[in-house]
């Protein structure tokens, strides 16, 4: 009996050694870990630190065309429910020549979206506000940027020049050139001739940059 008492507290103190080393081991192994993560870190804020000095720039994210505001799919049906002659592949045409004219200097000019953004009616005025996502070469990179336009329908009957309460320049729907009237009191263009029938249309009468 002695000696199978002996032999098993020989036994546990065997178990608990071992224990003990793979206690001690563990914790080395984690103490070197956090060792070596600690180093690793300084280094990796030494290093960008020392890029960010020399102009690089970490959080910078590839460019891209710039988002707008894309309400077309909401607002077209209300707009067409209010005019029903409504031409959202005219409109938008003669929206993207208009801005393609406004940077016509730009090397590499490209529009990539275009969209109904707002529909406003407010007492006797009605205006129509698109987004045009654009680029254009600059210093060898591309500029991204929006470009917001805003289209109200005029009246051509009573709006025969630009005074300081009709301040637009009623422009040709084809070309944008200015319009005259003819003998027959009709506005025409005279650079493409084009004749505007009906008294109101949507005309251009703001464009600028978001």
């Amino acid at each position: 009996m002695a000696t199978m008492a002996g032999v098993i507290v020989v036994a546990a103190v065997v178990v608990i050694v071992l224990i003990a080393v793979i206690l001690i081991v563990k914790y080395a192994v984690r103490s070197a870990k956090r060792t070596i993560n600690s180093a690793e870190a300084q280094l990796i804020r030494h290093v960008v630190n020392t890029a960010t000095e020399h102009g690089f720039d970490f959080d910078q994210t590839p460019a891209g065309p710039k988002k707008i505001s894309n309400m077309t799919k909401i607002l077209r049906p209300a707009i067409e429910r209010d005019f029903p002659r409504f031409d959202w592949g005219e409109i938008k045409q003669m929206v993207e020549t208009a801005v393609k004219a406004q940077y016509a200097d730009k090397a590499g000019f490209t529009i990539h979206e275009t969209a109904i953004s707002r529909y406003e009616k407010q007492g006797g005025s009605i205006v129509i506000g698109t987004e045009s996502s654009v680029s254009y070469d600059e210093a060898g990179n591309k500029r991204y940027f929006a470009v917001q336009c805003e289209l109200s329908y005029i009246n051509y009957k009573t709006e025969n020049a630009p005074s300081e309460q009709q301040p637009h320049t009623l422009n040709c729907p084809n070309c944008r050139a200015p319009l005259s009237r003819n003998a027959a009191g009709e506005l025409f263009c005279e650079y493409c001739g084009t004749i505007v029938i009906g008294e109101k249309t949507w005309q251009i009468t703001e464009i600028k940059e978001k």
